[in-house]
């Protein structure tokens, strides 16, 4: 089902993307 294969790849997107920016946050906070 390719609807189903865009939303799987976007919320695995999102998931990366927020999980990229909460250790990207954490390494601004301890240099």
């Amino acid at each position: 089902n390719y609807t189903f294969m865009v939303t799987l790849t976007n919320d695995i997107k999102m998931q990366v993307s927020r999980s990229y920016m909460k250790g990207f946050k954490v390494a601004i906070g301890l240099s």
